[in-house]
């Protein structure tokens, strides 16, 4: 079985200005975001995640805006 982020790690070892999301919102433009800006902000957001010393396999919740 292949996990989105392996998928989103090969995609952007061949093209990382590939656009892997594109978000829509009313009245505006889309907002398209690469596999390169994907990654990136999951990382961040996985340092984040480790630094409040949550562990892999444990169960949280997280309320998000809607959004980039």
């Amino acid at each position: 079985m292949t996990i989105l982020s392996e998928l989103l790690k090969t995609l952007h070892s061949r093209d990382p200005e590939r656009v892997a999301v594109t978000l829509q919102f009313s009245g505006k433009d889309d907002l398209r975001i690469t596999c390169g800006q994907l990654l990136r902000g999951s990382n961040a957001f996985a340092r984040t995640l480790e630094r409040e010393k949550i562990n892999p396999g444990e169960v949280i919740v997280l309320i998000l805006q809607h959004g980039e």
